[in-house]
C-alpha cells in the first residue's frame, strides 16, 4: 500500500449492497503525500474503495474512486466484474438514481434502495421502473421506518 501512497481510514463503513450475502463496503482511502508527511497542509484528497464481497468473504469486485465521484457511478464497474446473477442489491440513498436501477434490473432480482422523501412514482413499465415504483409506493404507504424493517434494509 505504501507504493500507492494510500492508507486506510479507520474501519467505519457503510453496507452498500447485499447479493444474498454479498456485500460491497465503501471505505475512504486518504492520499497521504509529502505534504501530509512533513506537516504542511495535510490531507489533500481521499479515495473510496468499493468492494464486492461474496457470502463466504471473498472479494469478487473492487473499484477505487476519488472523493468527488458519485458513489452510484461505481455500480457499472462493479457489475462488470461480477459474472453471476445478483439475488439482492441494497444501497443507501446515494444509489437512488435511474442509472443504478437500469444497470441492476437485468442482473438483480431484488433492489433495495431507500427513495428520497420527495420521490414520486414514475409509472414506467420497465423492470427498473417497477422496482423503484414499488419502493416509493411502499415507503409512502407504511413510512420509511416500517419499509426498512420489511425490506431488510
Amino acid at each position: 500500500m505504501s507504493a500507492l501512497k494510500f492508507s486506510l481510514v479507520h474501519p467505519r463503513y457503510k453496507t452498500k449492497y447485499r447479493v444474498g450475502n454479498w456485500r460491497e463496503y465503501e471505505r475512504g482511502l486518504r492520499n497521504r503525500g509529502p505534504a501530509a508527511k512533513h506537516g504542511s497542509k495535510g490531507v489533500r484528497g481521499w479515495r473510496k474503495l468499493h468492494i464486492g464481497v461474496s457470502e463466504n468473504g471473498h472479494i469478487v469486485a473492487a473499484v477505487v474512486t476519488d472523493s468527488g465521484t458519485n458513489d452510484a457511478s461505481a455500480v457499472d464497474d462493479l457489475l462488470d466484474q461480477i459474472e453471476v446473477d445478483i439475488e439482492r442489491f441494497t444501497g443507501d440513498g446515494a444509489y437512488d438514481q435511474w442509472s443504478v436501477y437500469e444497470a441492476l434490473a437485468p442482473k438483480c432480482k431484488t433492489i433495495v434502495v431507500p427513495s428520497s422523501k420527495r420521490s414520486v412514482e414514475s409509472g414506467t413499465d420497465t423492470p427498473a421502473g417497477r422496482a423503484r415504483d414499488a419502493t416509493v409506493a411502499r415507503t409512502r404507504d407504511v413510512g420509511r421506518r416500517q419499509w426498512k424493517k420489511e425490506s431488510g434494509y
